[in-house]
């Protein structure tokens, strides 16, 4: 994976918010920025083809595509937290609005199994007890255009619509507690996921107070072999200035590479600076 690529673009973009954000007289630009901490746990499933599988002494050569699948049960994030860069930044003028949203993150979890090996000799029934543990490393990047449907000093919503973009490096280690014949007690297997999703959604919030606040957003979107979906509901105080307390929600699914499916979900704290 092209590190400079999956970090260097989304960051631009960030840039290129606040420069065509930047207030003046002559506009009527807001801007704000909001870096904030998630902490999902994090549950799904990784299937590996490969061209051989670690043997006793030596690989093992598949003819056909050997398969390994791999489910991670769910999670706790903080403690296999590694380390993590997240930030969304919001730039409108008048009923539009141009955001982006940035996550980039190195984590690993160390809770799942294998639940299924297809090798030179067919299907391998998993007899033994095992360990697993998979790491992901890189970005996932959203960036959105939307349009006010509604807005008043109560409540407001917007019509969104962007794209996800996801690239990622699953890495799954496993160590079986027995022997296993032809096949090596541990081994690893690591591959490149890169979805890329259309979506659209809404967003938005309603005001309790003049300083409390319901920020909401509900997107869903899909590519040529994927789909995904993001909901976000929280509690936030400030004006000038917001701290954000939020539940979020980010699914994936996906037919041709090795992350099949995976969830995210759980807090989020936000600190929001307006501009």
């Amino acid at each position: 994976m092209n590190w400079k690529r999956s970090v260097g673009l989304p960051l631009l973009a960030a840039i290129l918010l606040l420069v065509l954000a930047a207030p003046s007289k002559a506009d009527s630009w807001q801007f704000s920025a909001t870096p904030y901490l998630w902490l999902p746990s994090v549950n799904g499933h990784l299937s590996f083809n490969t061209t051989s599988l670690p043997g006793n002494g030596s690989n093992i050569s598949c003819g056909v595509p050997c398969t390994v699948d791999f489910q991670l049960a769910p999670s706790g994030f903080l403690a296999h937290l590694n380390s993590a860069i997240m930030l969304s930044a919001d730039a409108r003028k008048g009923r539009w609005d141009l955001a982006t949203d940035i996550i980039n993150t190195n984590m690993t979890v160390n809770t799942g199994m294998v639940t299924d090996l297809t090798g030179p000799f067919g299907r391998v029934n998993i007899l033994f007890h095992h360990n697993t543990s998979s790491r992901f490393t890189g970005t996932i990047w959203t960036l959105e255009g939307g349009y006010a449907l509604f807005q008043d000093k109560m409540f407001n919503v917007d019509f969104i619509g962007g794209f996800r973009s996801t690239s990622l490096t699953a890495r799954s280690t496993y160590d079986f507690g027995g022997p296993f014949g032809r096949f090596a007690r541990s081994g690893s297997f690591s591959n490149n996921a890169g979805p890329f999703d259309w979506i659209v959604g809404i967003k938005g919030r309603a005001n309790l107070t003049n300083k409390l606040f319901i920020p909401y957003y509900l997107d869903v979107g899909s590519g040529t072999n994927s789909s995904t979906a993001q909901e976000v509901i929280g509690i936030g105080y400030g004006h000038n200035a917001s701290a954000e307390l939020l539940y979020r929600n980010l699914a994936y699914t996906s037919t041709n590479t090795a992350l099949k499916s995976i969830n995210l979900s759980g807090p989020a704290l936000g600190y929001t600076f307006h501009f």
